[in-house]
């Protein structure tokens, strides 16, 4: 099995058995497990959902982004998706965000919480950059979208995350 697919689980694990990672844990893991030259260490993400904010740094590893806080508040990106969230004081059991079929299934505790028929990406030219869009439909319809900025980098992310018409939005500090 893949290292990677053991620091997921080791993350998982400590977030629903309660326990709190202290700081020196967790800058130990960080170390350990994730290429810090890939992300310069000043990059810091504002998470937002249903008017809280959080500050988040990203860790990069095997094709992922893994959004985290000293605060146990985790989000799992794959590139184009939100994939798990944690935390946030909205998710205390994981909501993870699985595709399947060209069905968005939102699964938490092994349920099925929601399942929302999503299109492909499209992307358009904006004055900063390109903007990719999706669109999908659930009890209603709404668009996912990532802004890449025209240095390349990716600076905002806003996906649904399930039955509310809440947005889990991502954005970049600089």
């Amino acid at each position: 099995m893949k290292l990677s697919a053991h620091i997921w689980r080791l993350f998982i694990v400590i977030n629903i058995a309660g326990c709190a990672i202290e700081s020196r844990q967790l800058d130990t893991l960080k170390r350990q497990f994730f290429e810090r030259e890939t992300v310069p260490e000043t990059t810091h993400w504002i998470a937002t959902y249903m008017g809280g904010r959080t500050v988040l740094q990203p860790l990069v590893g095997e094709g992922k982004i893994l959004f985290i806080n000293d605060q146990s508040d985790y989000v799992e990106f794959d590139g184009w998706s939100i994939r798990q969230v944690v935390g946030f004081d909205q998710f205390d059991k994981p909501l993870r965000i699985v595709d399947v079929d060209g069905e968005r299934r939102f699964v938490s505790q092994g349920r099925v919480m929601a399942i929302h028929q999503c299109g492909p990406w499209a992307s358009r030219e904006i004055s900063d950059g390109v903007k990719f869009e999706q669109v999908c439909r659930g009890a209603q319809a709404y668009t996912n979208s990532i802004l890449v900025d025209s240095l390349g980098r990716i600076v905002r992310i806003e996906q649904h995350t399930g039955e509310s018409a809440n947005t889990f939005a991502l954005q970049l500090i600089e």
